[in-house]
């Protein structure tokens, strides 16, 4: 009786405190507004896949617009839950970023990991990320991702996303 308690509250817990449902492919949309100019924004399409219930593989298309035009970019992050308040779920993670902003050599030698050219950026990504739920498949995310690009591209997104049901649900 003891082992079947234990294993019922371990499936209770992990269905409910999961990040995603295992297998899941979820999409949204953010709103995004660069941490150092407020005035400089633009959004992004993701397209997110669970392996399991507590990782997530997220990658990001989207774009900043700056004084110099659209900054067209795209990250790819690896997300693990960091912990969870009541049905409002942290989670972090590390990934790439690449962008197309022209920087200075100034920008460049500020930046704190990065290869730079001419016409694109690479670097590293960190993202913290909150997910609220609105209904079982509908979730409120935001985020901040840290990128160490340089010319100061770390940004908060605001936005909705949607886990498509699997078998049925």
């Amino acid at each position: 009786m003891k082992l079947f308690f234990k294993v019922i509250t371990f499936l209770v817990v992990n269905i409910t405190f999961s990040q995603h449902e295992p297998g899941a492919w979820v999409v949204g949309f953010n709103g995004a507004a660069k941490v150092d100019r407020i005035a400089d924004f633009g959004g992004n399409l993701q397209v997110h896949y669970a392996p399991n219930c507590y990782s997530s593989y997220i990658a990001e298309v989207g774009g900043i617009l700056t004084n110099n035009g659209i900054v067209p970019e795209l990250n790819m992050t690896i997300n693990s839950i960091m912990f969870n308040f009541k049905t409002w779920m942290v989670t972090g993670g590390m990934g790439l970023v690449l962008n197309t902003a022209k920087l200075t050599k100034e920008e460049r030698d500020d930046a704190i990991f990065a290869f730079s050219n001419e016409n694109a950026n690479f670097g590293a990504l960190l993202k913290i990320r909150t997910l609220i739920p609105i209904t079982r498949w509908w979730h409120f995310s935001t985020a901040f991702n840290f990128k160490t690009i340089g010319g100061n591209f770390s940004t908060v997104n605001v936005g909705l996303i949607y886990e498509f049901p699997l078998n049925g649900y």
